[in-house]
């Protein structure tokens, strides 16, 4: 060994027989006529219960898990918590794999359940190779799939038809995307060495890219806002540690959670009502001590968008900062 290599680890491992659980295959269908939703319109594509720029989130119903005649299959099926899944708009599936991303390691944390839903993964597939095939249609009501591959997704991007992530920028000169000055990779390298980070969108390839999660309940109000402030406060007293900003922290991404999918926080004794949703723009921040101060004013802002939606002015809690 070379100046410098590391010393080899002795370890024991152990090689006796085990018992491993079968693999199971789900056969499942999206709802897209969602009973939360009473009509279809352009706000609202499919009665989709949720959406976004980046995606738009369905009911997901679990119909039969193979092998059935497993003994295991059957019980698994009955234990299923709902489901929806999240399906990116052409363009953005890179940005549903960096939301992925931050599910992973706030589960990590042992947050998940507590300030976050479950995330089952972020799954992804070539569908064909034409846009504007009709034999390949993504039918959801009232809302033109394909129309977003005629043009370049960002207009200052020419001919570029994958959304930059958040901390990207796009060289003029190379005509790629590369991270941007103010960002650094984390320890990690988790963005070098993403299979992701080299994902382009073509137009003329029709892909499908999907987070399967949890399904939570509506999104905030007002009036939930004015009864359930400390318990936002929480929230974001257990965010704080993860030296995690959301970016985009709005009542629309803060969810109410079914007791099915409830999960006792440890630091607070008791399970909170809701969770964050929509992390794909969040970031990991280095400088702790600027962070801090970034989560300070990221708890003032979800304050002042509730006042501005008529909730009431309140003191802010010193989260521990």
């Amino acid at each position: 060994m070379g100046r410098g290599s590391p010393l080899p680890l002795m370890t024991d491992i152990d090689l006796s027989p085990r018992t491993l659980y079968p693999v199971f295959d789900l056969t499942a269908r999206v709802q897209f006529n969602s009973p939360k939703a009473k009509v279809h319109t352009k706000s609202n594509p499919g009665n989709s219960i949720g959406y976004g720029r980046a995606g738009l989130v369905f009911p997901l119903q679990v119909l039969s898990i193979s092998p059935s005649d497993d003994p295991l299959a059957v019980a698994l099926l009955a234990q299923l918590p709902p489901l929806c899944i999240k399906v990116a708009t052409l363009g953005y599936a890179r940005s549903l794999a960096r939301e992925a991303w931050f599910y992973e390691y706030i589960d990590a944390k042992g947050l998940t359940g507590v300030i976050s839903p479950r995330c089952y993964g972020v799954f992804h597939a070539a569908l064909g190779t034409s846009t504007f095939n009709t034999d390949l249609k993504v039918d959801i009501p009232n809302y033109d799939y394909y129309s977003v591959a005629e043009q370049p997704i960002w207009d200052r991007f020419p001919h570029h038809y994958t959304a930059p992530l958040s901390e990207e920028h796009f060289h003029r000169k190379t005509k790629t995307l590369a991270l941007a000055p103010d960002f650094v990779d984390d320890r990690k390298g988790s963005y070098e060495s993403s299979p992701w980070r080299l994902f382009r969108q073509s137009p003329k390839v029709t892909t499908l890219t999907v987070l399967v999660m949890d399904l939570l309940g509506e999104a905030m109000t007002v009036k939930d806002f004015d009864e359930d402030w400390h318990d936002i406060e929480d929230i974001y007293e257990d965010l704080a540690p993860l030296f995690i900003i959301h970016h985009d922290d709005r009542f629309p991404n803060l969810l109410r959670v079914p007791p099915h999918a409830q999960r006792q926080c440890k630091t607070h004794g008791s399970a909170h009502k809701w969770n964050f949703i929509d992390w794909e723009n969040a970031s990991l921040q280095s400088d702790t001590k600027n962070t801090c101060r970034i989560q300070h004013l990221q708890v003032l802002d979800i304050l002042n968008y509730g006042i501005s939606l008529g909730a009431v002015d309140r003191q802010v809690r010193n989260l521990g900062y």
